[in-house]
Parts: structure tokens; sequence; C-alpha cells
């Protein structure tokens, strides 16, 4: 009888065992679900503050306070997780380093995200590096360089099928050639990224080359390399056609001043006057300060070209009121030049100096 109680105790003692060895041990499927759960919910997490930190750094304001409390937010969940800080908040990183001044550690972070993307197979965010470091060597004046990740950009998002970013890459190459002064590249990398667009009926992207492939052939004077009057005319009402479809107030009013200044370069004086009066009207509901001052500036030029320098002087006023609202030196430094000059024909050298004196404390800038 004692030996069956025995035996009975160990068989209790053996199923309680066995019972904590599983509470203490659970099936490695169980595991994995768990892992995996928390896994995915982490990762989540990261994405999530990595899009908005992205989100206002591309924003209008540029809120960089915002973009830094996502930034270590995600890097928090990384550390108390224990993950890799993914590819795409390395590239978070390296722009926002990039925005603040900080281009060492923006160069570093952009490597990271490189070589961690190109591992994983993450392309857009691979494509999007190569943009990132275009831009950056541009910079730091690499041309070679800059040229270089742009184009592996292009491979990359063709191959992918990356919708959005070939236009933009083209528009990197653009600014690169207009730096360095090949004014044939420039504008061979305008139509490409207009194609570009085109292709993708992006028209936000198409109207922007427009703008600028039309402004190429403005020039400062009529004898410019630049100057071609019904090149600039022809492009740059196609990029206010296509603005009025998607209702882009912004690049209207900038090429109005275009076709202003077009007009006025051939002294068509009225209808420059038009097309900067015009440009007003969209500039001055929108906020647009500097286009504002641009328009007005020029109006006031144009009156004074005219011998009307009472009302030169009305829109110059107007002018630099507008462009000191947002303290753009460049329109406050041309305004002066051009009322110094003004002056200095009506001999009134006392507002002449006054104004080539402000003239220069602008263009010194």
């Amino acid at each position: 009888m004692k030996a069956i109680k025995l035996i009975i105790t160990l068989l209790i003692l053996i199923q309680v065992s066995s019972q904590a060895e599983e509470k203490r041990n659970p099936s490695p499927s169980l595991i994995k679900m768990k892992f995996s759960s928390v896994s995915q919910k982490d990762t989540a997490a990261i994405n999530a503050f990595v899009r908005k930190g992205t989100k206002y750094l591309s924003s209008k304001e540029n809120m960089l306070d915002i973009v830094k409390e996502s930034i270590d937010s995600a890097v928090l969940i990384c550390e108390k997780k224990k993950i890799d800080v993914p590819a795409s908040l390395h590239l978070l990183l390296a722009q926002y380093h990039y925005v603040t001044g900080d281009l060492r550690s923006a160069s570093e972070e952009a490597s990271l995200a490189l070589k961690m993307s190109a591992g994983s197979g993450e392309s857009d965010v691979l494509a999007r590096t190569n943009i990132f470091l275009g831009r950056y060597y541009l910079r730091t004046r690499f041309y070679a360089e800059s040229l270089e990740y742009f184009d592996n950009a292009i491979t990359i998002s063709k191959k992918e099928k990356l919708k959005g970013l070939v236009p933009m890459v083209y528009y990197g190459k653009y600014e690169v050639y207009r730096t360095i002064g090949d004014l044939k590249a420039e504008r061979q990398s305008l139509q490409l990224m207009i194609e570009a667009a085109n292709e993708e009926n992006n028209a936000a992207l198409a109207r922007r080359g427009y703008e600028r492939l039309g402004y190429s052939y403005l020039g400062d004077t009529t004898t410019s390399e630049r100057r071609n009057f019904k090149m600039a005319d022809s492009i740059v009402r196609k990029s206010i056609s296509v603005s009025s479809e998607i209702s882009d107030t912004i690049t209207i009013a900038t090429s109005l001043t275009h076709l202003g200044w077009n007009f006025y370069l051939e002294k068509m004086y009225d209808s420059s006057i038009y097309y900067y009066e015009k440009s007003i009207k969209y500039s001055a509901h929108a906020n647009l300060f500097s286009t504002s001052a641009n328009s007005l500036g020029n109006l006031g030029t144009i009156y004074s070209d005219l011998g009307k320098p009472e009302k030169a002087i009305a829109y110059y006023k107007k002018g630099i009121a507008q462009a000191l609202k947002v303290n753009d030196i460049y329109e406050l430094w041309w305004i002066h030049r051009d009322m110094s000059n003004m002056y200095l024909k009506l001999a009134d050298t006392s507002n002449a100096y006054r104004n080539f004196v402000l003239f220069k404390k602008y263009s010194d800038k």
C-alpha cells in the first residue's frame, strides 16, 4: 500500500514539474508568435515617426522641433527594444543634420542609409539616399560626385519603377549644371524632367520644369547668351497653363513676372506693365511677398524709364515694404540700386547716395 502511494506521489510531482517547465519554456511556435507581434508593432511605430519627421522636414514651415522629436522617439524605441536603426531613419537623420548644418554627421548617416538599404533591398530608400547624396555633394561643391549619385538614383528608380523620383533627380542635375555654367546640359536636364513628369502624369513637377526652362531663355539683357524672346514666351506660357490646371498660384505669379521681364527687355512697356500687375493680383492674394516685391520694384523701374519719377518712387517704396516683410535681401538690394540710379538721373545726389548706401548694405550680405 505504501508503495502504491509513493508511486502516485511521484507521478503527481512529475506532472506538476512538467507543467512548470512548460510555463518556463513555452513552445518555439509560441515564442515566434509573440516575438513577431512585438516586432511588427515596434517597426510600425518607428516607421510612423519616420514618416512624420519626413513630412515636417519637407514642409514649407520646416518645423525642425517636430522633426527632432520624431527622430528621438524612433531612436528611443530602437534602443529600448534593441532594434537596429533602420535605413529610413538613418536617411531622416542625414536630412536633419544637413538642414541644421552638421554636414559631417549628415554624410555619416547617409553612408549608413546607403549601405543598409542596399543590403536589405529597400529600393525606395536606396534611391532617395542617392538623391540626398547628390544634393549633399552639390552643396559641398563636388559636382562630379553629385552627378554620379543623381545618375544612380535614376537607374534605381527606373529599374524598380519608383514614381515621382526621376523628375526630381533631373531637377537636381539641372541645379548642378546651372551652378557650373553648362547651359546646354541645364536645359537638357529640364527637358528630361518635363518628359519624365508627363510620363507619370505629374503636373506639379511638369509645371516646375516648364517654369525653370522658360526662365533659362530670359537672360539679364538683350545680348545675354541665354536670351531668346520667343522661346521664353512660349515655354513660360506653358508653365502658366499647366499651373492653372492644378491651381498653383505660386508658379502662376512667378511665371507672370517672367513674362513681364521678357517684354521689358524688348522695351514693350505696356505688355510688361500688364503682366507685372497681373502677377501682383496672384501674389498679393497668396501673401507671396518676394514675388510682389519683384513686380512692384520692376514697375518702379519701368516708370522711371518712362520719365515718371513720382509714380516710380511710389512703386519702389511698395516693393521695399513687401521685401522687408520677409527680409528678401536680393529684392532689397536691386530696388535700392535702381532707385539710386534714378535719383542720379534726376540730379538728386542726396537721395541717390542714401539709396546707394542701402544698396551696398544689402548687396554685401
